[in-house]
């Protein structure tokens, strides 16, 4: 006698875990990364520079410090475009120091 399966199959959980996955991938183009793992191409001539995570809070390091204004740290990117982070401990950082 045939034994009949009853339910959802191994094989269509991961199908349907992996679309859900690739859907929710997509809002990274759109601003948000909700899951951190989406990388962008940058540059292929330097290896350590080659794949970069698409969402900011996933980058490792912004740039040097150039200024201390209270808990408010001002940093100069490799772009050359000064951006501004509010820290909660500013004694840690000083002018020079990468963030």
């Amino acid at each position: 006698m045939v034994e009949q399966k009853k339910g959802v199959s191994e094989d269509w959980l991961a199908f349907w875990l992996a679309v859900i996955i690739f859907i929710i991938s997509l809002l990274a183009y759109t601003g948000t990364d909700p899951l951190g793992w989406v990388v962008s191409t940058k540059e292929w001539t330097d290896s350590s520079k080659a794949i970069a995570p698409t969402g900011k809070m996933y980058q490792s390091e912004k740039g040097e410090i150039t200024k201390i204004d209270g808990n408010k740290l001002t940093i100069k990117k490799a772009d050359g475009k000064e951006e501004t982070v509010t820290v909660k401990d500013p004694t840690i950082y000083k002018v020079g120091d990468t963030y």
